[in-house]
């Protein structure tokens, strides 16, 4: 069970966390990963092994502060990776059934507030947005900064960050073509 914001690909394409993701689908290890609001386009591990039904995704409409990762029920990570400082032993893996029974509980609450996530329609939604925005001749960035607030959902290419904000950087109509071309939609 994950939490880690945005679906961020520097974790999620690290060789070390995609062979272990693709080690535990063919394990048929149950894996659960919530995100949110956005979700990170180049996390091309994830959204394959989602397309596919190998792991189960699911959207928060708001995003946390703080992120986690539940591994066996025994083994547990927490962070908050834009404020390091504010949770002791952040970014530490540790071996805690009581630490691992705590933020499976929280997570659990988070997974039952959170939305299914839909690969194909997501695209075709933004694509589709996209699209109606280069016809009217719209500003897209503003336009999509008021999409993600009405619809809290949008592709990004990561995030900008600085002391107080996180502010995520949209995509454009390429981007989605590229990914439907990769992930073969």
């Amino acid at each position: 069970m994950f939490y880690t914001g945005e679906g961020n690909y520097r974790f999620y394409e690290n060789p070390k966390i995609k062979s272990a993701l693709v080690s535990g689908v063919h394990k048929q290890v149950e894996t659960r990963i919530l995100f949110g609001p956005y979700f990170d386009i180049d996390s091309t591990t994830l959204l394959t092994l989602a397309r596919d039904k190998q792991i189960m995704m699911r959207r928060v409409s708001k995003r946390k502060d703080i992120h986690c990762k539940i591994v066996d029920n025994e083994y547990v990570n927490i962070a908050d990776i834009h404020n390091p400082m504010e949770i002791e032993r952040s970014g530490c893996v540790e071996r805690s059934v009581s630490g691992a029974s705590k933020y499976k509980e929280m997570f659990e609450k988070w997974w039952q507030e959170a939305e299914d996530f839909d690969i194909v329609k997501e695209l075709q939604k933004d694509e589709e947005e996209l699209k109606r925005l280069i016809l009217s001749k719209e500003d897209v960035d503003e336009e999509r900064k008021g999409r993600n607030k009405e619809r809290e959902f949008g592709f990004i290419k990561g995030v900008k960050e600085d002391d107080e904000t996180v502010r995520p950087i949209p995509v454009d109509i390429e981007d989605i073509k590229r990914l439907k071309r990769d992930l073969k939609i």
